[in-house]
């Protein structure tokens, strides 16, 4: 259920090889086959942490808007 959740996340901001992972993952749990859900897991960490990197570089460089309202 929660890998089901997480793909829809993902699939929510583009993150496609996260999909793909979560999609993958959701099968694996289905099967109850935990050799591949650990490796999965460990897959979608590292891409999580790719991912919030990209966002995080991405963030700073927008402008936030001024709230005063002023410029």
């Amino acid at each position: 259920r929660q890998a089901h959740q997480l793909k829809g996340m993902a699939a929510n901001v583009s993150a496609f090889g996260m999909l793909k992972t979560l999609a993958e993952l959701e099968s694996a749990a289905a099967e109850e086959d935990w050799d591949e859900i650990e490796e999965l897991v460990r897959t979608i960490e590292r891409q999580n942490g790719s991912f919030q990197s990209t966002i995080d570089q991405w963030l700073p460089a927008r402008s936030a808007p001024d709230p005063t309202g002023r410029g």
